[in-house]
């Protein structure tokens, strides 16, 4: 996933060179080029950062499609352990006093 984002990012890099150099060419959709190539940075970033998470407390997978078990966990994100049942923050950090 690591050097998905990385190739993202040099694709990206290259597509945002070219388009600054239409832009000094005087190309009007030069900026949309840009804007593109800048969601697309954070596109990549995003999804190389969405990976499983664990429960804290017993090591087992997170579910990857979560159902909120509250209205906090529906606003906020987080999971309830299948296993164990404790709760976990957007991280997978244990929640305290669950």
């Amino acid at each position: 996933m690591l050097r998905f984002a990385f190739v993202a990012l040099g694709i990206a890099a290259a597509i945002a060179a070219v388009a600054a150099l239409a832009d000094l060419a005087g190309f009007p959709a030069a900026g949309g080029a840009i804007g593109g190539a800048i969601g697309g940075v954070i596109a990549a970033m995003m999804i190389a950062g969405a990976g499983r998470k664990t429960c804290p407390r017993c090591a087992a997978e997170l579910p990857q499609y979560r159902k909120p078990a509250s209205l906090k966990q529906a606003l906020w994100g987080g999971w309830t352990c299948p296993n164990c049942g404790c709760e976990t923050d957007r991280q997978g950090r244990l929640l305290k006093g669950r």
